[in-house]
């Protein structure tokens, strides 16, 4: 075997392991010498010498005496995984194997400490319950010096120790006498294992790798000396290991820069030996003679060599290939055969410095092919001197370096655009007036693609044609002759038509009738672009040139990215114009808001002061309680409708349809309009047809639809006026139209005056108590009913019109539609105890004192916790809670009650300012009975305790 056989991976993988091999050697020596009596004293003249046990431990408990009578100290391992770290520590003298492991079989166990360089050469003795013969072949075969099979004696065991030894130290007297003769051997020898490891390096070695062996034994080659992975080492070396092929090569050490010739010969346990000399000085001479020539006829580049009078002396096959003369046509002519003639001076001036001995390295410039091609080449060019140093002529090595030019040129361009792309999403992103982010973007754009015209076109208001809403380049009046582009029309209404850009090249040589508008202007190359957003059009976008007959394509492909930024930019500016729109609607919503909420306030508190200076004048006071009790209802509309706004908006509203007869919810709208039309003096025609119009419909909220709609042709309509309900059906709809003489409304606002907060009148003196949103809501229902809305109207002073569109059905069934409370008289209420709880104690107060006055024993509290408290001593019938209250909420007072003996029957109604649907779920779930939204009707709260009454009954 040569020395340092295989290494093999080690069993352990980190100092942690490490010390887990020594604690089970420690607990092993512990268990084996646990009886003190036992252990004879140490020899002090003899060393004792080390067993290492691999496998059970227990059953070797009787071999004590006679292992420590020969001089022998034992350490245990349970298997196989930490041997290397417990061989490393305590280097044994012997090894014992069990062959059955717990965790592996022992064999392999052997075959990987002998291919260790710490275990090859440490005598083992294999332990086995059965040893046939294939056993003790394979047991040696894997590196075993003896077999001992079970059961044994002691005797058996010592003798087994001895002869094992004696066999190691034979073995170690061979390799003594093998390493003597490879330490002497002339050449460099080296081995390696199948993991590539250094197994052994010799004295020469050492040498002539300038490597100490310390230095490289059981690291790897290839981290070692890297630069043998891409040498011809590599694959040689690969070969005997997988091949077992013996390889006989020379090879330079780029490092060491040396040559060696090597011999590379396969090792029986899978890893490689190596016989290596250095050969350099032979192959120094070698190199000389034909470096030249290798250069030469091997390199790529072109390697030319001149007189001193510019006469070609040789010329390799690189020349051949980028200057395309043959090696016959080029050498004996001039060196001017590939140079243009605008280089000659260049060519004289370069000679010159040579003939001075200068050397130049990388100077780039232009020469000529056979073809007539200039190309541009990078060219290192020396001076050839001879023996006694004296010039004699020139070498150029000259490298093709077209190509890279272009690259420098393209990156270079790629870079420039980059940088107008970032300029021009800079103009794009910053400017609010498109005419101005146009010519800036054109400003920047124009040097750098020979442009001096451009087109901006933008589909009109109407959407039926395109105008002109920015140029460059073209006169004033010619601008003004084409404000409107109709579509189809010259290259940008084709493009406008067709949604697809066009690119027109030699313009002022074609007959195209599409380009014959732009060719009157001397344009002769021209692109344009659809600007689209969404599959919407929004124009065009045109850039030309008078100086050039056609773009590259690139350069089109960067002019179309431009026109997509545009139209990105004219999407931002259409929503910051959209924003600051709803930014003054809302301002104005507000403003209005606050006037139409101030207004009911002044005749409130001036009836409050006529009630309080004249409590006697009876015609007074019944004139201020009618005059506050309008604006009060006044109030209650105008949150009805927000409120009713925000349900809409939010899908909250459910509608509760029926099958009714239109007339009747009409008179029901006209009811409510009714105040309105008598305060304006207004004349309402109302045209319906004598058979009914079946509709199924909400109908409160249809009628709330024609009492906006009613509503505000009264308030929009000078005294005295005329306006018209009129209603029929026509095939599967019904049509309702509402007219009026009055102002009229804006063209252009005719589609806007159903958007929220919008009003087509937002004067202060147009206001009229109005907030702007009831046409919003008049849609959004007449939408939920499957209808459509419309507004018409010629402009002011027109008059207006509102058309309802609604779906048709079969013959109606007479409907009552009289309101509830109509319906049946009031009835006397049964006096009750009533608790009245509201943190505004002005509230509480006005609402026990009208309770009062109905006969009612009322209480109050002002907060959850006093309402809890005031339930369980005064036990009403029903209790009106507020839901937010100090100390503890409405919800949460809700709860306390009813957990109450005196609150489980108890009737509690939520009294609120909140009305929303989530509002009157929460009191639901909370233990209410009732919701009601403040103000409250005391007609409604009346009727509702009426009706509670008859229930208990």
């Amino acid at each position: 075997m040569v020395p340092g056989a295989c290494l093999a991976k080690p069993l352990y993988d980190d100092e942690r392991m490490k010390k887990d091999s020594r604690l089970n050697v420690n607990a092993a020596e512990g268990l084996l010498h646990d009886d003190g009596a036992d252990r004879p004293a140490a020899t002090p003249e003899a060393k004792p010498k080390t067993l290492l046990l691999i496998g059970e431990v227990a059953a070797w408990r009787h071999f004590m005496p006679q292992l420590r009578a020969a001089n022998y100290q034992l350490h245990t391992l349970p298997h196989g995984q930490q041997a290397l770290g417990v061989i490393l520590e305590h280097s044994p003298d012997v090894i014992l194997i069990d062959a059955e492991l717990p965790n592996a079989a022992g064999l392999p166990l052997v075959q990987t400490l002998r291919e260790e360089a710490t275990s090859a050469a440490l005598p083992i003795l294999m332990l086995a319950a059965n040893a046939d013969h294939q056993f003790r072949i394979e047991s040696l075969r894997c590196g075993a010096d003896d077999i001992l099979v079970q059961p044994f004696s002691a005797q058996e065991l010592l003798d087994g120790l001895r002869s094992v030894q004696a066999l190691a130290a034979i073995r170690q007297q061979a390799v003594e006498r093998v390493n003597c003769i490879l330490e002497n051997l002339s050449d460099g020898l080296i081995t390696l294992n199948r993991q590539w490891r250094y197994t052994y390096v010799n004295a020469e070695a050492e040498g002539l790798l300038g490597r100490r062996r310390a230095e490289l034994l059981g690291k790897l080659v290839w981290e070692e000396a890297p630069h043998l992975a891409q040498s011809e080492m590599e694959p040689a070396l690969r070969r005997a290991v997988s091949e077992q092929l013996v390889s006989d090569f020379e090879s330079y050490d780029s490092t060491l820069q040396r040559w060696y010739e090597n011999k590379i010969y396969p090792l029986p346990d899978g890893g490689v030996s190596v016989f290596f000399r250095d050969i350099s000085e032979r192959k120094s001479a070698e190199h000389a003679n034909t470096l030249l020539a290798a250069i030469v006829e091997s390199s790529a580049d072109a390697i030319i060599s001149k007189d001193l009078h510019g006469t070609i002396m040789s010329w390799n096959r690189g020349a051949q290939n980028l200057f395309g003369y043959t090696e016959a046509e080029a050498v004996g002519s001039a060196i001017t055969l590939i140079i243009p003639p605008e280089q000659y001076e260049e060519e004289r001036q370069i000679f010159k410095r040579l003939r001075r001995g200068e050397h130049l390295a990388h100077y780039e410039t232009l020469r000529l092919t056979k073809d007539g091609r200039k190309v541009d080449v990078s060219l290192t060019l020396s001076p050839i001197r001879a023996g006694q140093g004296q010039i004699v002529g020139a070498s150029s090595v000259a490298r093709n370096i077209t190509e890279r030019k272009r690259i420098e040129a393209t990156l270079q361009k790629q870079s420039e655009r980059q940088r107008l792309m970032w300029e021009a999403a800079s103009i794009l992103l910053t400017t609010v007036e498109p005419d101005k982010m146009m010519r800036e973007i054109f400003y920047k754009l124009a040097p750098h693609f020979e442009l001096d015209t451009y087109f901006n076109f933008m589909v009109n208001e109407a959407g039926d044609a395109l105008r002109l809403e920015s140029c460059v380049g073209i006169a004033e009046e010619i601008a003004q002759s084409i404000q409107r582009l109709e579509f189809g029309q010259a290259v940008c209404g084709t493009v406008a038509l067709c949604r697809t850009p066009i690119v027109a090249t030699f313009i002022q040589d074609s007959d195209d009738q599409m380009t014959q508008l732009v060719k009157s202007f001397g344009i002769r190359a021209y692109t344009c672009s659809p600007l689209i957003a969404d599959g919407k059009l929004l124009g065009t976008l045109s850039f030309a040139s008078r100086t050039r007959d056609q773009f590259d394509d690139d350069e089109v492909e960067f002019l179309r990215t431009i026109s997509h930024y545009v139209t990105v930019a004219y999407e931002r500016l259409g929503l910051v114009r959209e924003l600051k729109e709803n930014d003054r609607r809302k301002d104005e919503f507000l403003a209005t808001l606050a006037h139409e909420l101030r207004n009911p306030l002044a005749p409130i508190r001036n009836g409050l002061q006529i009630m309080r200076l004249a409590p006697d004048n009876r015609e007074a006071v019944e004139q201020a309680h009618s005059m506050m009790e309008r604006q009060l209802q006044q109030m209650v509309r105008l949150i009805d409708d927000l409120l009713d706004l925000s349900r809409i908006s939010q899908g909250k509203i459910e509608l509760r349809k029926e099958r009714v007869n239109l007339a009747e919810v009409a008179q029901i709208a006209i009811e409510i309009s009714r105040p309105l039309f008598q305060r304006y003096g207004h004349q309402l025609t109302l045209e319906l047809p004598d058979q009914a119009i079946p509709v199924e419909a909400d109908v409160t909220r249809l009628a709330q639809v024609f009492a906006n709609l009613l509503n505000n042709a009264a308030k929009y309509t000078e005294k005295d006026g005329q306006i018209y309900f009129r209603a029929r059906q026509q095939g599967d709809e019904i049509v309702i139209s509402i007219k009026d003489n009055g102002i009229g409304i804006p063209v252009f606002m005719l589609t806007k005056v159903f958007e929220m907060f919008t009003q087509a009148h937002p004067l202060p003196e147009r206001t009229k108590d109005g907030l702007g949103i009831g046409l919003s809501i008049a849609r959004r229902l007449v939408e939920m009913h499957g209808g459509n809305i419309t507004a018409h109207s010629a402009g002011y002073g027109t008059g207006s019109e509102f058309v309802i569109r609604l779906p048709a059905l079969g013959s109606a069934k007479p409907s009552s539609l009289v309101p509830e409370e109509q319906a049946q008289a009031p009835t006397a209420a049964a006096r009750r105890r009533i608790l009245v709880a509201d943190d505004n104690v002005d509230s509480a107060d006005s609402m026990a004192i009208l309770l009062g006055i109905m006969g009612n024993e009322v209480r109050t509290a002002n907060d959850g916790l006093a309402a809890v408290k005031e339930t369980m001593g005064f036990r009403p019938d029903v209790i009106l809670l507020d839901i937010g209250m100090p100390e503890m909420n409405g919800y949460d007072a809700c709860r306390r009650i009813r957990e109450l003996p005196e609150g489980k029957e108890v009737v509690i109604i939520a009294l609120t300012g909140w009305g929303q649907d989530e509002d009157r779920r929460q009191s639901q779930e909370a233990g209410f009975t009732h919701h009601l939204v403040k103000p409250v009707d005391l007609g409604a709260l009346e009727k509702l305790l009426d009706k509670l009454g008859d229930e208990a009954v």
